[in-house]
């Protein structure tokens, strides 16, 4: 059992089976081209941060852990995506992480290929947001992988 992240309303309890969550990890990782290096920026006891944590063991790495215990700080997760080397880079937010992100002007540390560009519709929803060559950010109310 898992909390989801509670997009929608009150975080719930779900059941999910390891083979659900090795699947999930897998079509993201066919999705995003190949394994990557992944940086954790979401609690780890949730179902987002959980997937970081199987995708990078798909991937055979260790994941870059990113101190939350003062919250999500934009100046902690440049730092963090420093530790992540040079090799495919991968991350999972939330939108008000990317809007905390995106409000501290996406310091060039942060490794994007550019500065991320919105949509004048929802500017700080990251499903109107890319960021470099990176594919589009999605936001849904369940687990894309």
């Amino acid at each position: 059992m898992i909390a989801t992240s509670g997009s929608t309303g009150v975080a719930k309890h779900v059941v999910l089976s390891a083979a659900a969550l090795r699947a999930s990890a897998q079509a993201t990782t066919d999705r995003l081209g190949g394994p990557a290096r992944w940086l954790l920026a979401l609690p780890a006891h949730h179902v987002a941060g959980v997937q970081v944590l199987v995708r990078a063991l798909l991937a055979g790495t260790s994941p870059v852990v990113q101190d939350l215990r003062t919250g999500f700080r934009p100046d902690d997760f440049a730092a963090a995506t420093g530790e992540l080397g040079d090799d495919r880079r991968c991350t999972s937010l939330v939108p008000t992480q990317l809007g905390r992100l995106l409000d501290a002007g996406a310091p060039r540390s942060t490794r994007c290929a550019g500065t991320p560009r919105c949509s004048s519709a929802e500017p700080r929803s990251p499903r109107n947001c890319t960021c470099g060559p990176w594919p589009r950010a999605s936001r849904s109310s369940r687990p894309t992988g």
